[in-house]
């Protein structure tokens, strides 16, 4: 992906738009200003978007939250625009992503925002490029901790709390997939997620070796218990 400024935008929807080129072009066009209102034609970009990422999941998908999916794409957006403006100032990023999600988190809600949010990790790499100091890697830390089926593969996030979603089957399989195309180890330690990715890597531990030693060794600590 790469973030950049928009020189204009042709359609009615700017939001629409910057989906659309997100999708298409791995581009993430954005310009200064106010983030755009989530008008009809981002709506249906939207649930466009769901359907078919909900055809790729394994088994029946969680419900969709068009408030959920239409928040966490003008957070996106926003983010998008902290990456390319550096005249911002930590106020204001601190400010835009520390406004809630409209919905108590549940499966669905972690669905619906894992949507755009998906591309956080991206985002992330694309940012390293920062003083490491920068608020900015700081911010999106904080957000990719909060939501962690969107942010594998996202490094020094700490402790991560799974249960708003490892409970449906399908985001189960589609987290532990990310897990294993990434080599994210760091999200070794949750005995559910732990166990579907044994059963992933089955009697094939050559497939991921190095991933196969790391779970190996936190299965066996878990067994064993303190000495």
């Amino acid at each position: 992906m790469k973030p950049e400024l928009a020189t204009a935008f042709d359609g009615p929807s700017e939001l629409a738009e910057f989906l659309g080129l997100l999708l298409e072009d791995g581009r993430a066009a954005v310009r200064p200003g106010p983030v755009p209102l989530v008008d009809f034609a981002a709506e249906n970009k939207l649930l466009e978007l769901d359907r078919v990422a909900r055809a790729e999941l394994a088994g029946e998908g969680p419900e969709f939250h068009p408030s959920v999916a239409g928040w966490a794409l003008g957070l996106f957006y926003q983010c998008c625009q902290f990456v390319v403006i550096r005249d911002l100032g930590e106020p204001e990023i601190v400010s835009a992503l520390q406004i809630p999600c409209p919905k108590p988190r549940s499966p669905g809600v972690d669905w619906s925002a894992d949507l755009t949010f998906r591309h956080l990790p991206e985002l992330f790499h694309m940012a390293r490029h920062l003083n490491r100091a920068d608020p900015l890697l700081r911010e999106l830390r904080t957000l990719g901790a909060l939501w962690p089926l969107s942010s594998v593969g996202m490094p020094d996030l700490g402790p991560l709390d799974v249960n708003s979603f490892v409970s449906q089957a399908s985001l189960k399989q589609l987290y532990v997939d990310r897990i294993l195309r990434s080599e994210d180890y760091s999200r070794l330690g949750h005995s559910e997620v732990d166990s579907s990715l044994r059963t992933a890597l089955g009697g094939r531990p050559d497939l991921a070796p190095e991933f196969a030693r790391r779970l190996k060794n936190v299965l066996s600590s878990i067994s064993t218990g303190p000495a």
